[in-house]
């Protein structure tokens, strides 16, 4: 689900929270209804404190339906690139190696909060909150944004016109080879890596 497109002002205003949203999908061991609730939340508080208000509050209210429409596909493509099976006997070892690659590769500095992060992060529920809450904190630091494909195929549609002039109706618009190319690049590109 695309959240950034042609962005106006009340869309830039949540544009954060969209990243985050689309980063927590590919947190392992999160739940969808997690996902969404956090998103809703943190557009409602950036619209809140927003100095366009208006704007804000209608594209949240827009991102909102989005969610509503929206099926499992995202999410459980999100939830399958990012896990790894382990043994239960290396779980524990595992866990402590995200929390160091996340603190070696964002900030090396506090790397002696490690030990103590591993040792609460006993299950896969509790490392996905705290890697949910490492990648709300350290934001655009810590999100790559990967541009989706499919995106820039609806963009070409949108931008094209056709003989009478009508947007998306061009012939650009039905190359269906293209979109079946565009549709097996954006499984490869689509997911923000961490």
């Amino acid at each position: 689900m695309n959240f950034n497109g042609n962005a106006n002002s009340g869309e830039m205003e949540i544009s954060s929270c969209c990243d985050s949203f689309h980063a927590c999908n590919q947190i392992c061991g999160t739940t969808k209804s997690f996902c969404e609730d956090s998103f809703t939340k943190c557009m409602d508080a950036k619209c809140k404190m927003s100095s366009q208000k208006d704007e804000c509050t209608k594209a949240a209210s827009t991102k909102k339906l989005m969610l509503q429409l929206s099926n499992c596909n995202d999410f459980n493509e999100g939830q399958k690139k990012s896990c790894t099976c382990v043994k239960t006997d290396d779980a524990d070892a595992k866990r402590k190696e995200v929390i160091e690659d996340f603190y070696q590769t964002y900030n090396p500095s506090q790397m002696s909060k490690v030990d103590g992060l591993a040792a609460k992060a006993t299950d896969t529920n509790k490392l996905a909150g705290l890697l949910t809450k490492l990648v709300t904190k350290y934001g655009s630091k810590a999100i790559k944004k990967v541009k989706d494909s499919r995106e820039k195929l609806m963009e070409d549609m949108m931008n094209s016109r056709g003989p009478n002039g009508i947007p998306g109706m061009g012939r650009k618009a039905f190359d269906a080879d293209r979109f079946e190319n565009d549709q097996e690049e954006a499984e490869e590109e689509e997911m923000i890596e961490l």
